[in-house]
């Protein structure tokens, strides 16, 4: 039986408490496990990490590597190329959004593709099937559970993932529509990149590491709505296809 079956003999069988519960745990258990599946080695030391722990190094070797350049110092090339002596500067390309979304293909089609695809698709099909799921009557409280269980670092990667060719029109109406960004910390972005996460989040309510309580983002929609509007504003229409999860 498919992960996708075992879900859907699941919505079939009802809401009630019991079903509603199994459901969650079902569609977080396909989360984990492709969460597991990522994997990151350290290019000096061959330090293995999986996880959590490898998205937190792929998104530091994203941040790190393409979206910043090296300035040699004061060394002949050949030298400064092996010893990789240099000053890390933010790229200018990488302060708009067409940079972003070269820099991140790069990024992407190399070798961390293969397992961040992997992931990316089981979140975007795990939003698909309880966007689509007419079984499911309170999504928000599944996307809420999928949210909570997303790390800083994870978000921040979903974040550059939704600006790219690669989720900008299947997974980011989606991410916006259940606020998955919501409290993502804006201090895990690269400041130059503010402006664009804030565009992005365009009256939506978002954290921004400096207290309890997300924050509203109002310089882009002057006069300022209510609270209320700004968390409900966003409900766009999305068509949606059947989807499959494919047996791992």
């Amino acid at each position: 039986m498919t992960n996708f079956t075992a879900i859907h003999h699941v919505c079939n069988a009802g809401e009630n408490k019991t079903l509603k519960r199994i459901l969650s745990l079902k569609l977080l258990e396909l989360l984990e496990a492709s969460r597991n599946d990522v994997y990151y080695v350290r290019r000096i030391s061959s330090d293995e990490y999986s996880g959590r722990d490898a998205i937190h190094k792929i998104y530091k070797q994203f941040t790190q590597d393409f979206l910043h350049d090296t300035q040699l110092l004061n060394m002949p090339e050949p030298y400064a190329t092996v010893l990789g002596d240099g000053k890390k500067y933010f790229r200018d390309d990488c302060k708009k959004v067409a940079g972003i979304k070269k820099r991140y293909g790069n990024f992407y089609l190399g070798k961390n593709g293969e397992d961040l695809g992997q992931y990316f698709r089981t979140l975007y099909n795990i939003l698909k099937f309880i966007d689509n799921n007419k079984e499911i009557d309170n999504k928000k409280l599944y996307t809420n559970l999928l949210r909570a269980q997303l790390s800083r670092y994870e978000l921040a990667l979903l974040f550059y993932n939704c600006l790219s060719d690669f989720g900008e029109q299947k997974m980011a109406p989606l991410v916006k529509k259940y606020e998955i960004l919501k409290h993502l910390e804006e201090r895990t972005i690269p400041p130059e990149n503010i402006g664009i996460w804030r565009e992005f989040m365009h009256n939506e309510c978002v954290d921004d590491g400096r207290g309890d309580s997300p924050r509203l983002l109002t310089a882009y929609s002057p006069p300022r709505p209510s609270h209320e509007t700004l968390c409900n504003q966003y409900t766009p229409n999305i068509y949606i296809k059947s989807m499959y999860f494919k047996k791992r």
